[in-house]
């Protein structure tokens, strides 16, 4: 049996330390592009073990078996996970699978350029950044057809789904081809020689390649347990640690594969010198394509339609202050509810400004952006249609259209979700925006006079939220919780749930809107005292002033709340409410009856602060 140390590698590797530094540059090279994923629209999926068919086995969440690839990477160990960036389908797109192609091609370069500096290391030779090019174009486009024949298997066995013996059948094809890359450099072999021969040497070696190959699996075992140990921090440990012990690991098993196979020392091939050598004009011309391609640039460009904003010499066709905001149980003001300040801006639009607001046309389109603190900017392209023939007609979706937006100028369109409304005066836009990765179904309100769209009450989702901007715009969530009253609508043959009506007046004693409480009052046939209506325009009047002295932004803290609701019988419940306003305090007692299949308000008394 041959014998041969596992600890030569390590040994050995420091006099040729440098080549170390690929491994980890080409680490940090797949951590941007999984970053890139989110905005570029596809995903090169370097965030799951994809792209390897060398023995990889993950037994349990601490153990992992394999053979380090090729050129080492904490791909292979899974730690490149913790980088997902939420990027949506594999490539679906040409430009996607253009760049994945030109990530194996540039992959191909630099697994042939370090595997050649590791080889010029047998030769006892310093390693030099001439002859990484000169391999990298010799070796390169062998390890390219590699790599591509590679995605090509796996991606078809994904088509067959996942299961036991298939895993077993793919580990089993790794196994009998893991030569194949060592042949390549160390024989010389073109991809077809490489594929057919290395079987055989397995076979004819396989006792002493199997007992070598053990002990590398071991140690990358006990490296895999260590950094999975490590916490949150494994990551930063692997991606500083495994660039030199996996060089160390794939060094040993190129001595190994010399001193068992080759029997002699190593010449260089007249081919391999010259074929290789030099940087021509046709190869700096591929390499800038290849990185545009993994760069994105074709997709950044295609998306140029927000550059035009970032011109000095631009300027907006519309600008509007306005808010973003969230609702829950029909309050915004409610604290854990977010209300930030923000800017509308209409940077194109067809047909003109001027052609909209005197002829009316029935479509528009154009492009926006709505900035706010803690937000990223949402950018938006719109077409929208008419509603109405009248003067107050509104441009939405309603009548057909299209909205799509996106976080950041560059970003991927498929992330952001946008309902919008625009009054044909231009003076009010609104709208809703939500995330598409995470749906779930909201409503939505109309104002009273259908030039705004409010997000509706709904359980609060930190990428679900409402935005607001017009002329006259609401400065604080008191203010604006005033316009957003006016859409919630209340039927005159009240509702089927109870609870709704009572959130309904609480919303109106809480912000203290007149206006709502009174389409809620309407209804009520027993209302005490008697002159309880114009006694509710002073007190709300003077409350209201009263809270804007002390600050409407701090309102929700200034405002005590007790409601609760008292079945009565099947067909009878009690509401009760009480609200404290600093030192001056309001409250109600109403009844609801249950007429048909709908509860309605038929008394009510107002009582305290009168």
């Amino acid at each position: 049996m041959f014998d041969r140390d596992i600890a030569a590698g390590f040994k050995r590797v420091k006099l040729i330390w440098p080549v170390v530094i690929f491994p980890f540059l080409w680490d940090l090279v797949k951590i941007l592009a999984v970053y890139m994923s989110s905005f570029l629209g596809y995903n090169l999926y370097l965030d799951h073990d994809f792209g390897s068919v060398l023995i990889n086995l993950k037994t349990t969440h601490n153990l992992r078996i394999f053979i380090p690839s090729p050129l080492p990477s904490i791909q292979q160990m899974g730690l490149l996970n913790v980088f997902r960036a939420g990027s949506g389908a594999f490539n679906d797109s040409w430009a996607g699978i253009m760049a994945y192609g030109a990530f194996l091609f540039l992959g191909g370069l630099v697994t042939a350029g370090y595997l050649g500096l590791l080889k010029d290391g047998i030769r006892n030779r310093r390693p030099h950044i001439k002859t990484f090019f000169q391999f990298a174009w010799y070796y390169g486009p062998r390890f390219f057809l590699v790599f591509l024949f590679e995605g090509l298997f796996l991606s078809l066995i994904t088509l067959f789904g996942e299961s036991r013996w298939l895993n077993a059948a793919t580990g089993f094809i790794g196994v009998i081809f893991v030569l194949v890359p060592y042949v390549i450099v160390m024989e010389d072999y073109g991809l077809i020689e490489a594929v057919m021969a290395a079987p055989m040497l397995l076979l004819r070696y396989f006792k002493d390649f199997a007992i070598f190959f053990s002990e590398v699996a071991a140690v990358s075992a006990v490296f895999y347990a260590f950094i999975n140990s490590a916490g949150m921090w494994g990551w930063f440990t692997a991606l500083v640690v495994w660039p030199y012990m996996g060089t160390s690991l794939v060094f040993d098993i190129m001595l190994f594969y010399h001193d068992l196979v080759m029997k002699q020392p190593l010449t260089e091939s007249p081919r391999e010198h010259l074929r290789g050598y030099g940087q021509s004009f046709l190869k700096t011309i591929i390499i800038i394509l290849v990185m545009t391609l993994i760069a994105g640039l074709p997709t950044v460009i295609s998306k140029n339609r927000y550059f035009t904003v970032l011109m000095p010499w631009h300027h907006p066709v519309i600008e509007r202050e306005g808010c973003v905001y969230q609702t829950e149980g029909s309050l915004v003001l409610s604290p854990h509810n977010r209300f930030k300040k923000a800017k509308l801006i209409i940077d194109s639009l067809s047909p003109s400004k001027d052609d909209i607001l005197y002829t009316k046309p029935g479509f528009i389109k154009g492009k926006g952006r709505i900035i706010t603190a803690g937000f990223k900017p949402i950018y938006f392209s719109f077409e929208l249609a008419r509603t109405a023939a009248d003067e107050n007609a509104v441009y939405s979706l309603q009548n057909g259209g299209k909205v799509e937006a996106t976080d950041g100028i560059w970003g991927n369109p498929v992330e952001r979700g946008m309902v919008l409304a625009i009054s044909s005066d231009l003076k009010c836009i609104s709208g809703v925006i939500y995330d598409k990765r995470d749906y779930s179904e909201f409503n939505t309100l109309w104002s009273p006079e259908k030039d705004s769209v409010f997000l509706g009450p709904a359980a609060r989702k930190k990428d679900l939220y409402g935005f607001y901007a017009s002329d006259k715009i609401p400065q604080t969530p008191v203010e604006f919780q005033w316009v957003y009253n006016r859409a919630l609508t209340i039927p005159a043959a009240g509702e089927k749930d109870p609870v709704f009506i009572m959130e309904k007046m609480n919303v109106a004693f809480e912000s203290l809107d007149l206006d709502l409480l009174l389409k809620i009052l309407y209804y009520v046939s027993d209302l005490k005292p008697e002159n309880v209506l114009s006694l509710l325009q002073e007190k709300f009047s003077h409350y209201k002033w009263n809270m804007k002295a002390k600050g409407l932004e701090n309102w929700n803290n200034n405002v005590k709340t007790d409601v609760s609701y008292y079945p009565i019988s099947g067909e009878k419940i009690m509401l009760v409410g009480d609200y404290h306003y600093l030192e001056d305090k309001m409250g109600f007692r109403a009844e609801l009856f249950k007429i048909g299949e709908r509860w309605k308000i038929t008394k009510m008394t107002i009582k305290g602060g009168m």
